[in-house]
């Protein structure tokens, strides 16, 4: 797979989700492994596995989505899964039990309305060329950024359970 997501999309006129299908298909067929396409996924690699604690299933973003701080509005980092209860994400470093006001933005390839949230760092990974993968939970969000959330999870994400 030597085209990236956006070429696949406009090259076969698909959606984000309809790409998420054609890679389920892929999969499901056996042409494809999981681990080919966690490797498109924007430093999926780093991805720590917590399915033993997990309480909803992951949900893999397929595009690079930019999360912010809310409060000073700089890049804070990108996506790389999402539940309603919490999220991952590679970025900057990150102590371990500090809070902080999270936004998350669209792109021009995924569309819903910005949302915010707070959130807590539960855990933080070894830094990779000046970025720290963190997972965290969120800790508070309204009903509104709830479905922009809901919404991005639906249009923008896959899980090891579809597959």
């Amino acid at each position: 797979m030597g085209m990236a997501d956006p070429e696949l999309m406009e090259k076969y006129g698909l959606s984000a989700r309809g790409l998420q299908g054609v890679f389920k298909k892929l999969v499901d067929a056996g042409i494809v492994t999981m681990r080919d396409l966690e490797q498109r996924i924007p430093f999926s690699a780093l991805t720590a596995d917590l399915a033993d604690i997990r309480q909803l299933p992951r949900n893999y973003m397929v595009f690079h989505i930019p999360v912010y701080d809310a409060v000073s509005d700089q890049l804070w980092g990108h996506l790389l899964d999402l539940t309603e209860q919490g999220l991952k994400l590679i970025g900057k470093n990150i102590k371990v039990g500090a809070a902080k006001r999270l936004l998350v933005q669209p792109t021009e390839i995924v569309d819903f309305h910005p949302f915010a949230f707070e959130a807590v760092c539960r855990w933080v990974g070894r830094e990779d060329q000046g970025r720290y993968p963190s997972g965290h939970a969120i800790t508070k969000i309204s009903r509104q950024s709830l479905k922009e959330l809901q919404k991005l999870i639906e249009i923008n994400a896959f899980t090891r359970a579809q597959w």
